[in-house]
């Protein structure tokens, strides 16, 4: 969840947002389907596809919704509130 808003990651990979809207947070993109993570804060969201790319959506005032080329094979994603984080490697341990 973020702190105006909530995001639901459904069985079927879409997503469901309600919450304050004042910035577009909680309008899903049309793309947004097989998703396995969500992140939410503020005033944006992201959403991880089975893929290992990213979506994002809301305010972009910081570039936080600018997805990068090179954002590939992701496997985790965290959103900040001015930022928005990905990695590409996960730690067995």
């Amino acid at each position: 969840a973020g702190a105006k808003h909530s995001l639901a990651l459904k069985d079927d990979g879409t997503v469901v947002a309600w919450g304050d809207d004042s910035d577009n947070q909680c309008k899903i993109p049309q793309n947004v389907n097989d998703i396995v993570a969500i992140s939410a804060v503020s005033y944006h969201s992201l959403a991880l596809k089975k893929d290992g790319t990213i979506i994002a959506w809301g305010r972009n005032y910081e570039r936080q919704c600018s997805i990068p080329d090179n954002a590939e094979n992701i496997k985790l994603i965290d959103a900040g509130d001015m930022h928005s984080l990905a990695e590409n490697k996960m730690v067995q341990f």
